[in-house]
């Protein structure tokens, strides 16, 4: 058994950690952080751990949320029982920070009492190991969950670099489109058509781009560079492409400035960036086509006061079942392929702008979607 002087907790040597931040998820080794409050507890684990992963020791629920903050570790132990603050309410704010929310939880408890173990998994934990240990289960476990993690990590690396290359691709697509409709000698047909390719490939390059993005703005890492984007602009080039499904269900379109239809060339420009507000609006007006009746209006205002407001309104009720979640990862009703990410990335591209978003719905009066951005 490894004595404690052959660990320390995290609290004492945190500059240490801080350095080894950058390097320690470029190595082959998974970084494990264990968090208990016993030191003959903590010695069994770090001895059966150290010599597959590195290994970060927290002794107290507060060090524990710095320690995963600071670390991001790819697997916590967490004790249950501790004093001051318990394993349950540890894992409930790691859950509740962007930063740390995704890193898997393993209980480790000598409760055995009916109900502990399915309170720690439905506050979010992926398994749990109980005392006294068994170092064989203790390392197989550990590893399977590890293995689950680099499998993850395998996916996502393989994922962006398909990614790079579609949006290599596409970026040639949507050039030449462009460069097109520069020239006057195109029919209004032609034009039309050009236009449909040209709309159809940025809402394939958002699909691509959207992974990349919700994972950067989940944590804050998203570069938001600005310009002068024509909101009116973005919303024709969506009603356009969503014209067949519009069509089919004899949807009607309202666009208005101020509850007045804008002027031949007339602009409402926010600060924003152009792919980003596309995708956000796209997905907000998809949801409010597909929510209204059969022969409904779907209809978008924009005014600007002390903010710029987008409001999109429409016939349909959101299911009162999702009403409270209708902004959460994942939250879906009455879609075969819902993915669950419309609403939730449209949220977090507002506050990625600095901006928010609020939803209002009855049987009543419909649904509006009311977007804040800051000008």
């Amino acid at each position: 058994m490894i004595s404690p002087s052959k660990w320390t907790p995290f609290a004492q040597i945190k500059d240490f950690w801080k350095e080894r931040k950058q390097l320690m998820h470029t190595r082959d080794r998974g970084v494990v952080m264990i968090v208990d409050d016993v030191d003959s507890e903590i010695d069994i684990l770090v001895d059966v751990l150290h010599k597959d992963y590195e290994v970060c020791v927290a002794m107290d629920g507060e060090n524990a949320l710095e320690a995963a903050a600071e670390v991001c570790p790819d697997l916590i132990l967490l004790d249950v029982v501790m004093p001051d603050m318990d394993g349950y309410e540890v894992c409930r704010r790691l859950k509740q920070d962007s930063k740390t929310r995704d890193i898997p939880i393993i209980f480790v408890t000598v409760l055995s009492e009916e109900g502990h173990e399915a309170t720690g998994l439905q506050l979010g934990a992926v398994d749990y190991i109980t005392k006294p240990f068994n170092r064989d289960i203790v390392l197989a476990r550990v590893r399977n969950h590890m293995d689950l993690i680099e499998a993850h990590r395998l996916k996502e690396d393989v994922n962006r670099i398909i990614s790079h290359d579609m949006r290599n691709e596409l970026g040639i697509i949507i050039g030449y489109p462009e460069i097109l409709l520069m020239g006057d000698n195109l029919s209004p047909d032609q034009r039309k058509k050009i236009e449909k390719i040209r709309n159809s490939s940025y809402v394939l390059l958002n699909m691509v781009n959207l992974e990349l993005q919700l994972y950067r703005m989940e944590r804050g890492l998203y570069n938001f560079v600005p310009s002068d984007v024509d909101v009116l602009k973005v919303l024709h080039g969506i009603m356009e492409h969503r014209e067949e499904i519009r069509e089919l269900k004899s949807i009607g379109v309202e666009i208005t400035v101020g509850g007045r239809t804008p002027e031949m060339g007339k602009q409402f420009l926010v600060h924003s960036e152009e792919l980003l507000l596309r995708s956000m609006l796209s997905n907000l007006v998809v949801n409010a086509i597909e929510a209204s009746p059969p022969g409904g209006t779907v209809s978008m205002d924009m005014h600007k006061g002390e903010f710029a407001w987008i409001i999109i309104h429409d016939e349909g009720a959101i299911p009162v079942e999702i009403r409270e979640r209708f902004f959460d990862k994942y939250v879906t009703s009455g879609k075969r392929c819902g993915t669950g990410l419309g609403a939730y990335s449209a949220l977090l591209t507002a506050k990625t702008h600095g901006g928010t978003i609020d939803m209002r719905t009855s049987e009543e009066e419909g649904t509006t979607i009311s977007v804040q951005l800051p000008l």
